[in-house]
This record gives C-alpha cells, structure tokens and sequence, in this order.
C-alpha cells in the first residue's frame, strides 16, 4: 500500500514538474506531421514544431519543410526569459519554402554557438528559401543569424533582420562563421554588436564559398571587424559579394566590395557582376533575385520574397474638391521587374455629393499576384456667393420656411440648376433649366434645415430653407 501511495506521489510531482515547464516555456513542443523523409518530410508549420526540433537530437539528421510563416515573439517569455532553445547541430535538410520564422528571441549572455541552429555540418546538410525577421539574439561568444557555424553542407537563399549582441567574440549576421561550406544567394540586414573581437556584417570567419550575398547592418566592435566579413583564411575569397559602407558605419571588410547605399541599390552594381535576376537571362535562368525601389528599401531581395506588385506610394495622398470631385489619375505600381502597373477600382471616380469616399485600387502582376490600396476623397463645401436675400439675384423663393410647396420665380435669370440637400450634404431635391416661375413639392422631405443651391450664369448663390 505504501509503495501505490508513494508511486502516485511521484507521478503527480512529476505531472507537476512538467506542468511548471510548460508555463515556463509557454508553449508545448509538437510533433509535425511527416516521417522526416526526402518523400515525406516533417512539416514545420508552427512554433511548437519548431521547438519540437530544438528538443529531438534524433530529428537533426532527418528532412524538413516550412509550410507557414511562424511567428516567434512568445519566445521572449519562455525559460524565464532566456528565449529560444538553440537547435543543435543539424544534419539534415531545411527547405523554408519561402517562409519566414518572425521575432526569433535568445538571450542567453553566458551562452556559446547561438543560432536559429548551433551548427550546420554535413556534406549533405542544407538550408535554403528562409528568412529570420527581427530576431533578437544576445550571447556570450559565436553568435550568428541562421546558425553559429557552416561547418559542411550549403546555406541558399536565405536572409535575415534583427539585431545580435555578443558579449564577448565572435558574431555575424548570417553565421559567425562558414567553414569548409557553400554560402550563397543569401543577405543580411542584422545589426551586429561584439563587445571584444570579431564581428562581420554577413559572416566573422570565412573558410568556405561564399558567394552572391550582401549584407548592410551596422557592425560595432573593437577589432576583427567588417561592413562583411572580419577575418578569413588565406585563399578563400567572398566572390561578387558586397556590404554597405554608409548603413554598417564599416569601410573595410577581408572580402567582398563596400559600396554606398545609392550603389548598393542600383540593379546595375549586381548585373554587372553574374547576378542572376528576374527578367534577365544573360546571367542565369534561375531567377534568383529582384529589385524593386519601394520594397526591403530598395536593396536587392530574394525573388522568393515577392507577394505582389508594390506601390509607387507607399500611402496615396486624399484627393480634396469643392463640390463635386473627378479622379482622372489613377495610382502605379512596380511589378517584380520594375515595370509599371496601373492601379484599377470599381469603385466610382466621380463624387458630386459633399462627404467623404474611399477608393480601392487593385494592382495585378501578369502572374495574377494582386495588391490593394486606398485612397481617400473628400468632397467639401465650396466657397459660394453669399446673398442673404436671393431677389438680389433676381430670384425668388418662397415661403421660407415652407411646408409642403415651394415657389422658384428666376424671372429674367434662368436657374441652370437647383438643388436641395440636407445637413449630411445628401442632395434630396434636383432640378434643371428652370426658366419661369415653379412649384416644388417638398413634402417628401422631414422637418429641418436644409441648404438650396442654385447656378445661373451670373454664378452660384445658396440660403437656407427652413421645412416645417
């Protein structure tokens, strides 16, 4: 009886233990769908999946695909606020299929090798079509974007965004370093802090290929540093790589070509050397990158990366008129080689009626991708003459107020158009080409105040008309 009592005590403190983990960690890992093979691998498809891999050494070696964007920001509650668990050395394969992990958080300050990954390192192993938004990673030493180490195996068509603060030594924004592996295809826009040596904008240490990549953080430390790379070994160069001087606040690197921001944002600066973009074959059929001027501040992106045409305005200004107002201009847009769309709406473009409109314009790519955006049209009260008494205009009204009919007497001065509308600037009566004396019937109207306007080639003039 004593051995139940004390079995029972032990599974209810160990169903405590757990419980205290899970709300220290705030989530649950879980099991993605998939048996991690090449024909079926796992699919990561939430942050739960993901911490399932950083919890299952045995998964490392096996197949995996991103099918979601995942959004990452819980992870500045979990373990007590030490954040993400690093994945630890991979082996396998990590498709993101042009997904994005969001808000990414490590903070760890007496921690080594910090990564989204530890390590990367098999001949096989690769990574490629993903992106780390706004990560967020403090470390003590070796502390990189995607993954502290490249040691074997390829990284493609990746980028990140972020920050990263290293303690100690050692951090890049891409991998602190690569190396005996492929590089490539991928770009940093992490701002990268040491606080003793070896920092780059992209990488710290190159032994690798590095090739086609670019990074434009800004890149503090006391030595080893670079706008790319800090240091490398002999005989291994970045090819057709490059980093901003202006943005990294670096003028030098031990690999790739500083340029200014204006040259880092010129498709001609990548043309000129093999890169392979979208609506061009001379360097490849691949179509690996674009450039567009309103999107990732006009720094080369990966074609991946593209959801749809991108506004020449990032907002559209109001479109403001008396009275009445025409949209005869419609909005542009770029598609993903940087040609014009003209915006399109089913929406109307005249307005006669004071109030305010929203317009949505629709963008469409030859591809069917769409982009929406509105634009706002305020139609307001014009200046008109103001005539207290419209006999001065050789017109006349009456009675004011009135009930159910108004009198119009114009006289020697045709009325071109007349109008009565309510305090909303809702028009509720029209007439036209009123010549000699009229009778309107107002009896659909409701008691209030209501404003008459009235055209005549001598101008508009407008009063007030009281409803009983």
């Amino acid at each position: 009886m004593k051995n139940n009592v004390r079995t029972l005590k032990q599974a209810a403190l160990l169903c405590l233990l757990i419980f205290a983990s899970a709300q220290v960690n705030g989530q649950t890992a879980t099991k993605p769908e998939g048996n991690g093979t090449q024909t079926n691998p796992y699919k990561i498809e939430t942050l739960e999946n993901l911490q399932w891999l950083s919890e299952v050494d045995s998964a490392r070696y096996r197949h995996f695909i991103q099918t979601k964007n995942i959004d990452a920001s819980p992870t500045k509650k979990w373990d007590g606020g030490k954040g993400f668990e690093t994945i630890g050395t991979f082996l396998g394969t990590y498709n993101g299929k042009g997904h994005t992990i969001d808000s990414l958080y490590i903070n760890r300050p007496a921690g080594d090798g910090l990564g989204l990954f530890r390590k990367i390192d098999d001949d096989t192993a690769r990574v490629d079509s993903l992106g780390l938004t706004n990560i967020d990673f403090t470390g003590k030493r070796l502390v990189g974007g995607l993954t502290y180490s490249i040691g074997f195996g390829t990284v493609s068509n990746c980028y990140t965004t972020g920050k990263i603060n290293v303690k100690e030594d050692g951090g890049g924004g891409i991998a602190k370093n690569n190396a005996f592996a492929n590089l490539r295809n991928s770009y940093s826009r992490v701002s990268v802090t040491i606080g003793s040596y070896g920092a780059g904008g992209l990488i710290t240490d190159n032994y690798g290929s590095t090739k086609t990549s670019y990074s434009t953080g800004e890149v503090k430390g006391d030595s080893l540093i670079g706008g790319l790379i800090g240091r490398k070994d002999p005989g291994y160069t970045a090819d057709s790589c490059f980093w901003d001087i202006e943005t990294s606040g670096i003028d030098s690197s031990v690999g790739g070509t500083g340029l200014t921001t204006e040259e880092m944002t010129n498709d001609t600066t990548y043309l000129n050397n093999g890169w392979d973009f979208v609506c061009e074959d001379a360097n490849g059929t691949e179509d690996t990158w674009a450039r567009v001027d309103n999107m990732n501040d006009g720094y080369p992106f990966l074609a991946w990366q593209w959801e749809g045409p991108v506004p020449v305005k990032n907002k559209l200004p109001d479109i403001t008129g008396e009275d009445s107002v025409v949209v005869s201009t419609s909005p542009k847009a770029f598609n993903i080689c940087g040609d014009s769309i003209t915006g399109s709406t089913e929406d109307l473009l005249k307005y006669t009626e004071v109030g305010t409109y929203t317009i949505t314009w629709t963008y469409e790519d030859a591809e069917g991708n769409t982009t929406t955006q509105k634009q706002t049209v305020v139609v307001e009260e014009g200046e008109e003459t103001a005539i207290s008494n419209l006999e001065e205009a050789n017109i006349s009204i009456y009675p004011n107020p009135a009930k159910n009919l108004l009198n119009i007497n114009p006289k020697d001065n045709k009325i071109q158009l007349l109008t009565i509308s309510d305090m909303t600037g809702k028009t509720r009566v029209e007439k036209t080409n009123i010549e000699n004396h009229r009778t309107i019937n107002l009896s659909q109207l409701n008691s209030g105040i209501y404003i008459i306007r009235i055209e005549t080639k001598e101008g508009r003039f407008s009063s007030k008309l009281v409803k009983k």
